[in-house]
């Protein structure tokens, strides 16, 4: 006499393909959250980059505007220089006529003041 269906003893390659279904969908499952886990760290990523990128997109029009200023600054400061070196060398040679006229003046009265001692002798 045979055995109805339910109370007949369960095979064993039954078992085993159950039990390589249920692993497999718990793969399947562990695959699935880790492609959810790596697209939402993606997704962040891209986020993170698209807020830097605008923030770098500021920064550069500041440096940009500040860097025309700074252009403008240090060609002010050259020619201030330019102008200061150019006022001293003429003080320098002014200096240095002055002493010359002077030596010329002196070296005259005095030839001036020798030949009157010598017309008075």
């Amino acid at each position: 006499p045979s055995l109805p269906h339910s109370a007949r003893p369960a095979r064993p390659w039954t078992r085993r393909k159950f039990k390589t279904e249920t692993e497999i969908e718990n793969w399947i499952q562990k695959y699935d959250a880790d492609i959810q886990e790596k697209q939402e760290e993606y997704e962040q990523l891209v986020k993170i980059h698209k807020d830097e990128g605008i923030l770098l997109f500021e920064l550069e029009s500041k440096i940009e505007a500040i860097e025309s200023e700074y252009v403008q600054v240090v060609e002010d400061r050259k020619r201030r220089a330019e102008e200061k070196r150019i006022r001293e060398e003429q003080i320098y040679l002014m200096g240095r006529a002055a002493v010359t006229i002077q030596s010329f003046w002196k070296g005259f009265k005095v030839r001036q003041l020798i030949k009157s001692f010598k017309k008075k002798k």
